[in-house]
């Protein structure tokens, strides 16, 4: 309920310790409540389900930059605008320079250092919540894989999973099952 109040009330983050703050609020506990369903809650599983919830959230973030400043909302902590000269009537005028594509390099080291925290939970668990966590990872870093990528302008056409990605992404995790 915090992060839902806190989602109505704070429209910036002034940098990106409060921000995963925020995902810490906002996106851990569903982490947490998974892994109590599945008997796998132990302080490290714990540790790495955040570091995960974490990094799905800055993805979630990052895809919806325009959509958010629609909404009155910039996720991107003011530190990082001040730092890559990024600017709000850019997101407005869906201007992605020179700028936002520095910035871009940054912010996805940032969520691939998550997801390297957090890959090890694919291991600590077992059954269907290990291939779930598996797909999970698989999805976040192909999802990192096009955000990055040159021709990907966050603010017009930033990258999603289709369906077909899914089941992709899912026969490949069988595939490669240890």
């Amino acid at each position: 309920m915090s992060a839902f109040k806190q989602d109505v009330e704070k429209k910036s983050y002034r940098n990106f310790n409060d921000l995963i703050n925020y995902c810490n609020k906002a996106a851990c506990p569903a982490g947490e409540m998974i892994l109590s369903l599945f008997d796998a809650h132990n302080k490290k599983n714990v540790s790495y389900s955040n570091s995960l919830c974490q990094a799905l959230a800055l993805i979630g973030m990052t895809q919806d930059i325009y959509e958010d400043f629609l909404k009155g909302r910039i996720y991107i902590p003011s530190t990082e605008m001040n730092k890559f000269t990024l600017k709000e009537s850019d997101i407005k005028t869906k201007s992605f320079n020179h700028n936002w594509k520095m910035f871009k390099i940054s912010w996805l080291k940032k969520i691939e250092l998550l997801l390297n925290k957090g890959r090890p939970l694919g291991e600590n668990v077992t059954g269907r919540l290990k291939l779930q966590i598996k797909i999970l990872i698989a999805g976040a870093e192909l999802l990192v894989t096009r955000l990055k990528k040159e021709d990907c302008d966050w603010f017009v056409n930033p990258s999603k999973i289709s369906n077909f990605d899914w089941i992709i992404l899912l026969v490949k995790t069988i595939i490669n099952k240890k």
